[in-house]
């Protein structure tokens, strides 16, 4: 009887115990905004229910001088009001006498990080408007990430092309040097200190701005666990997109290639691209298969 007692009381202390260690992620989650703001509700729909602390870091100039939409604080503070953002930041700085404009993207995503470590986070998750992730996902790797002492991630993309509706199967409409082993950093642990960026010395190719905490401590998730669903081209004003895009420094021939692949981006049509009767379609070399809207994202209103 007393050993039972013992035991039942040693397992509810052990319970206990796992249950702080393994559900004690404060996750934070810092977007950067610019343009693209019509999409920026449902990306925060998709994963609000997975963070503890959701910050806005905002321009209302780009990089290369054109303004934001007059409309942009006024839907940030009513997206604030309903709940799905915590706090909002104003990024301003010399944008048109500094050409490194990767300098100010990454300066933007360690504003994003500061605010979150502040509002006293434990792990932090870097997105821009056109992201989207399932947060019963993220909710259920929370766990492993903890258990697994993972200070840094990435997962693979899942490119959607002109509507919500039309997911690239293979690959994406752009990256650099046409590389289709490209990630994007995932759930990263937040310490004291400053943090280490990787750049191009990362464990995976990623976006070198936010390629921090690349060490041995590192995991890549395979897709079945998580994705990032990149609304890439899916804007109102795709023009915009790509006028004040970083990529837009990269020299006559990669500017070339951006304007090209805007126009093509405009001039497709799924009718005139569909194989056969079936839900896929091609564009360029990449095969496209039609899908439900899976945030509900709404272009028009």
């Amino acid at each position: 009887m007393q050993l039972n007692f013992i035991k039942k009381y040693i397992e509810k202390i052990f319970k206990g115990f796992k249950t702080k260690k393994y559900n004690d992620m404060k996750l934070g989650v810092a977007y950067n905004l610019f343009d693209g703001e019509e999409l920026l509700e449902a990306s925060l729909k998709s994963i609000r229910n997975a963070a503890d602390f959701v910050c806005v870091v905002y321009q209302k100039t780009s990089y290369f001088g054109q303004p934001a939409s007059e409309n942009i604080e006024n839907l940030l503070n009513s997206l604030k009001e309903k709940g799905l953002i915590d706090e909002i930041y104003l990024f301003e700085a010399d944008f048109l006498n500094n050409p490194d404009k990767k300098f100010f993207e990454a300066s933007k995503h360690n504003i994003g990080l500061e605010l979150c470590k502040k509002a006293g986070m434990t792990h932090f998750l870097c997105m821009d408007v056109d992201e989207f992730y399932d947060s019963e996902q993220i909710n259920k790797l929370k766990e492993f990430i903890l258990k697994n002492e993972i200070n840094s991630s990435a997962c693979s993309i899942y490119e959607y092309l002109k509507t919500p509706e039309y997911k690239i199967e293979n690959g994406y409409t752009f990256s650099p040097s046409n590389n289709y082993n490209f990630y994007v950093p995932f759930i990263m642990k937040i310490h004291k200190n400053k943090q280490q960026n990787h750049g191009t010395d990362f464990q995976t190719f990623v976006d070198t701005t936010r390629a921090v905490n690349g060490d041995d401590k590192f995991y890549l998730f395979p897709v079945q666990d998580v994705v990032m669903h990149h609304m890439c081209s899916v804007r109102k004003d795709l023009d915009k997109k790509y006028k004040n895009s970083t990529y837009m420094i990269g020299g006559q021939e990669v500017i070339a290639q951006i304007k090209k692949l805007q126009q093509d981006i405009l001039n497709w049509k799924p009718e005139e691209n569909r194989l056969g009767n079936s839900d896929y379609y091609t564009f360029d070399d990449k095969i496209v298969k039609k899908v439900e809207n899976k945030f509900d994202i709404k272009l028009e209103e």
